[in-house]
């Protein structure tokens, strides 16, 4: 049964396999990030704050320029750094919550392909990202050679497998 059979015909187990193997790491990343977040958004808000504060005192005379200027310099950098985290931040997780969405993209493009018994390089260029090939194995005295799709959206899936009677075969652990 090929990858886009298997895919169709059990799409929830499909659903249920990629998210197994992300959704635990995905969750956990996704939290640290969003934590990250909220932390230096605080920080860049409390640091106008300190702003503001520092050059009422400059104003008021209570700061010195030499002092103020060096302060200023300090709080702005860490203000930029900060900002400039936050937008890596940003992007990071807006690319993690896309992965959720690729999933139902792969499941709508194997369905345009159901039925396929040949694969052109227009479906190949369409599903997958790359193959790898494992250099030839002999030791077992006949040639075995490996072959690792990477398919697009998705990466590496795991094992795919239907038992003799039609039910999708449990991973290996």
């Amino acid at each position: 049964m090929s990858t886009i059979d298997f895919v169709v015909h059990y799409e929830d187990e499909f659903r249920q396999r990629i998210n197994a193997k992300r959704s635990a790491d995905l969750k956990k990343d996704i939290a640290q990030k969003r934590k990250e977040i909220t932390k230096a958004e605080r920080r860049i808000a409390e640091l106008s704050t300190i702003f503001k504060r520092m050059y009422e005192d400059h104003v008021n005379s209570k700061l010195s320029e030499a002092r103020f200027m060096e302060l200023s310099m300090g709080y702005e950098m860490e203000q930029e750094e900060l900002q400039a985290k936050l937008l890596q931040l940003q992007s990071d997780l807006d690319e993690q919550e896309q992965r959720s969405n690729d999933v139902d993209a792969f499941v709508d493009r194997c369905k345009e392909y159901v039925g396929t018994e040949e694969f052109n390089p227009s479906i190949l260029g369409d599903l997958v990202h790359k193959v790898f090939v494992e250099a030839p194995d002999r030791s077992s005295g006949k040639r075995e050679q490996k072959i690792h799709i990477s398919y697009d959206m998705l990466g590496f899936l795991p094992e795919l497998r239907v038992s003799e009677n039609g039910t999708p075969k449990e991973q290996p652990a």
